[in-house]
């Protein structure tokens, strides 16, 4: 074996672990077991069989100095000039710990090759970053320090989470899934992802679901955005992307890319909390705060089925604008309404299940048309189909949905103070505007305001037209 390959230093990296390498430094350093170093500790047979196999070779190799006390000398340093050069049979014994090595490192490598949670490889490919676990690191600026320590505490937390797990709980759901739905809008994709960064996670575990549509030809628009991506820290959790294999549409995502990102456990785990985002859209630093507290205050009640970010300004009965809805600009107001809110949209999982089985197995199966007459968004629908632009729009399904159990299903929505928003629409140039608009519809709400968190057990609910109606039953 040359001596020159001991002279310098080199890393041994296996094909599908760019993180988890051995490393070593010289020829005497490799003399000593406190120099077999792995970059990242984890637990698994690979570590354990490749420290055997090395500790052995290192032992047979450098520590047993009365073995070639005939075949060399000893030089100033305590070590043999000629350690390296031994006869052939050694050396055949040394080459064999190295290729066996080598060996059970590819093979490893090859089994803990990343898979996807929901087998549907003929949908969609998942692009999971390794270690994302354990949270990435930002490596960059002045977050890294910050940012380090914050990973420790939060997996601190998340360990003893898991601890105090049953012991038939297969998956810990995260605190809140992000899934997020973009195609080529690189500069609305990374807006939107900068005031995610900036959001108050309140030490929860976040974690992340980017899909990537397909055009209409089944290409991918843009590849180094795609890549880019991939690269983007998470600290807050786990982060995995995922790229259709044809296009999908707005629609088809809406409905399918929550069960695709969580698997099986959605339905298992009535526990999981999403919330829905496109491309277009940027949150306020407190929205996580507002839709946490307010998953919490109506989770027993059947009635309230979602929560939405957008600030009202839509009324489907014709009957103009809402500016914010009902109550005061001063305080913000909680109020239900049956119309979905879908700029930053969190259903509750019980009800995207049920919603989700009767696009499917109803509306798709008997090709229902989402008519519900006196609606402007019917009329919308209607344009659309003269368009062939149908797929583009999924809200007409759920609001059709809703409409056949009028007065049991009720999205809320809160009136910000100030004329402000939990997230505010950019208007993008898209499937739904011809132009970008120059300013997003509402700013952002950067400070928080006691009126935010106050929930009364009967809040105020409106009808398609605006109106206010009866107040919810008592919430227990």
């Amino acid at each position: 074996m040359p001596k020159e390959l001991f002279k310098r230093k080199f890393i041994v990296v296996g094909q599908k672990w760019p993180s988890d390498f051995l490393l070593f430094k010289n020829r005497k350093r490799m003399l000593s077991t406190k120099y077999f170093v792995c970059a990242r500790e984890k637990k698994g047979q690979i570590y354990r069989e490749m420290k055997s196999i090395f500790v052995a070779t290192v032992f047979i190799v450098g520590n047993k100095s009365h073995f070639w006390e005939k075949r060399g000398r000893l030089d100033e340093r305590g070590l043999f000039s000629r350690m390296f050069h031994p006869p052939w049979s050694m050396r055949h014994v040394l080459l064999s710990f190295m290729l066996l090595s080598f060996v059970l490192l590819s093979i490893h490598a090859r089994e803990s090759t990343p898979k996807t949670l929901f087998k549907t490889s003929d949908e969609f490919d998942t692009i999971e970053p390794q270690n994302s676990s354990k949270f990435e690191e930002a490596k960059t600026g002045n977050k890294y320090e910050e940012t380090r320590r914050f990973e420790a505490s939060v997996e601190r937390k998340w360990r003893a989470r898991i601890r105090n797990l049953p012991h038939d709980s297969a998956d810990l759901s995260p605190d809140l899934r992000i899934i997020i739905m973009t195609m080529d809008r690189r500069e609305s994709f990374m807006r939107l992802w900068r005031s995610l960064e900036q959001a108050h996670y309140l030490g929860d575990r976040i974690d992340i679901d980017v899909w990537v549509d397909r055009n209409g030809t089944g290409q991918i628009v843009d590849a180094h955005f795609l890549q880019e991506i991939s690269r983007l820290p998470w600290p807050q959790g786990k982060k995995r992307v995922h790229v259709w294999k044809r296009n999908a549409g707005i629609r088809r995502q809406w409905i399918d890319t929550w069960f695709f990102s969580a698997g099986s456990s959605v339905e298992k785990q009535l526990r999981e909390r999403a919330v829905i985002l496109e491309d277009d859209l940027s949150v306020s630093p407190l929205f996580y705060r507002w839709l946490k507290l307010a998953h919490e205050a109506y989770k027993d009640n059947d009635e309230v089925v979602a929560y939405t970010l957008t600030r009202a300004s839509l009324c489907p009965a014709h009957c103009g604008e809402l500016h914010g809805g009902p109550g005061p600009e001063d305080a913000a107001t909680q109020f239900l309404s049956p119309l979905v809110g879908s700029w930053g949209f969190s259903p509750k999982v019980s009800h995207w299940i049920a919603f989700r089985k009767w696009y499917h197995e109803v509306a798709l199966r008997n090709n229902v048309r989402p008519y519900v007459e006196g609606l402007i968004t019917t009329d919308w629908y209607r344009l659309f189909e003269m368009e062939h632009r149908e797929q583009s729009m999924w809200t007409a399904f759920h609001i059709k949905y809703v409409h056949l159990h009028l007065g049991k299903m009720n999205v809320l929505y809160v009136k910000a103070p100030r004329s402000t928003t939990l997230a505010s629409n950019h208007k993008e140039k898209g499937l739904h505007y011809a132009e970008t608009s120059l300013k997003p519809d509402y700013p952002l709400m950067t400070k928080w305001h006691e009126s935010m968190g106050v929930f009364p057990r009967h809040p105020l609910r409106i009808g398609w037209d605006g109106r206010a109606l009866e107040a919810l039953q008592n919430i227990s």
